[in-house]
């Protein structure tokens, strides 16, 4: 297993971070092993240490080829920032963890801060603490998941409420995300200067390297909305984010979030748009459009594929600015890697 990404692979992430032409795309190529039983999902959520454990054993059991490398990920969900603000946890396995509601109206988010003292708040930092600790040398690391602000906005209240507040309070709705944003950048930025003190290389849920700090910039409830309210409401808050973020990127996730994809691509900052069709339209080459579309923009572009998709896709639009994160078995990643040169 590689414990750290060699210096050709740095330079080639930098590049695609950049936007640079390259004779081949940046291939994340995992081959994964088999996992080792997790402890009882009680035991996971609450106890830190059993987690960080859990994941530094998944990803111990892996080998790494291309541009990819472990990546010590304290994931407490998508709306893990929604469990800072007073949101209620919830879990039935220790593959995924929910956020019920903990606030009321817009008018309480507008209020909500973080409790420094708080359980989950103490969890969590335990838990990152661990990861960065045992990743130095070894692993990339990464924070929760912050969630911009109307995700974490519908995870504190409830999506039908929110729905219905853009329409019946759309001041107090603006109110409420600006404040939720403004604490997802104080945040992000001090975990930023978190990692940079601790010495980690700080990735997010992707697992893509880069020089200095990066995270997953994600509006998951656009996808209810229109474009016009996407631009009113969550755009300039996303501008926000990417301006405080040195190499963001942004997850675009289903076929009814498309509608907003040249109001991303206009965020002149923005560096990469990972596509992700969703359910039902997972086949890559039938989106080679977008793919031009994005690249067009001067954005690099992610996708998830599968490893048989990667050539075919290369022939259609090139390596420039391009980037695949595929696996397989690991009995079956060297005939990949050997195939793609990844060795």
């Amino acid at each position: 297993m590689l414990s750290v990404l060699t210096a050709d692979a740095r330079e080639r992430l930098l590049n695609f971070w950049n936007g640079g032409a390259a004779e081949r795309p940046c291939i994340l190529l995992t081959g994964y092993g088999c996992p080792a039983e997790p402890p009882p999902a009680d035991t996971y959520w609450l106890h830190p240490d059993e987690m960080v454990q859990t994941i530094i054993t998944r990803q111990r059991q892996n080998d790494y080829y291309g541009e990819a490398a472990p990546n010590y990920y304290v994931d407490y969900g998508a709306n893990a920032a929604a469990l800072l603000l007073g949101g209620h946890a919830e879990w039935d396995s220790t593959e995924t963890i929910w956020v019920s509601p903990g606030h009321s109206s817009v008018a309480d988010v507008e209020r909500a801060a973080i409790d420094a003292g708080g359980a989950w708040r103490k969890r969590m930092e335990k838990a990152l603490s661990l990861a960065l600790g045992a990743s130095k040398g070894m692993a990339l690391a990464s924070p929760w998941c912050a969630g911009a602000a109307a995700d974490t906005t519908a995870a504190l209240i409830g999506t039908e409420k929110l729905l219905y507040a853009l329409y019946d309070n759309p001041c107090g709705v603006k109110r409420a995300l600006t404040h939720i944003n403004d604490l997802w950048i104080a945040e992000y930025l001090r975990l930023a200067a978190l990692f940079k003190s601790a010495g980690a290389e700080m990735s997010a849920w992707h697992g893509i390297w880069c020089p200095t700090h990066t995270t997953a910039i994600q509006e998951d409830f656009s996808y209810m909305i229109s474009g016009e309210m996407f631009n009113t409401f969550c755009l300039p808050l996303i501008s926000d984010i990417v301006d405080a973020v040195d190499y963001s990127f942004y997850h675009l996730d289903g076929v009814q979030a498309l509608k907003h994809l040249k109001s991303i691509l206009s965020l002149g900052k923005l560096r990469v748009v990972q596509w992700q069709p969703g359910a039902g339209h997972e086949a890559a080459l039938q989106w080679v459009d977008v793919i031009r579309e994005i690249r067009a923009a001067g954005k690099g572009c992610q996708m998830y594929v599968r490893p048989e998709e990667v050539e075919p896709l290369v022939k259609e639009v090139g390596s420039d600015a391009l980037m695949f994160i595929t696996g397989c078995a690991a009995e079956d990643a060297p005939r990949w890697a050997d195939k793609w040169k990844l060795l």
